[in-house]
């Protein structure tokens, strides 16, 4: 590390949130939180596979669970207009 660089830059080095993070807006956010959902819907069957070969999820869990994404879809089907 050297000694005479400027604590800013220091941090900047870092802390890379403090350069990018000003220039963050609200679009970039929408678009984070819609990968995030995304993201996190591929995940759901993932994760539960490996709760499933774990044999740390019962039967009552995983079929409430089925069940909920069922309805999900569902709802989301009527919502967006289905063809």
């Amino acid at each position: 590390m050297n000694a005479t660089q400027p604590l800013p830059g220091m941090l900047r080095r870092y802390l890379p949130i403090l350069t990018w993070g000003a220039e963050y807006s609200r679009r970039t956010l929408a678009n984070d939180l819609i990968v995030a959902a995304i993201v996190t819907v591929m995940l759901i069957p993932q994760l539960l596979a490996y709760a499933l070969l774990a044999n740390f999820l019962s039967h009552p869990v995983i079929s409430g669970f089925i069940t909920a994404s069922g309805i999900q879809i569902a709802a989301g089907q009527a919502e967006g207009g289905a063809v």
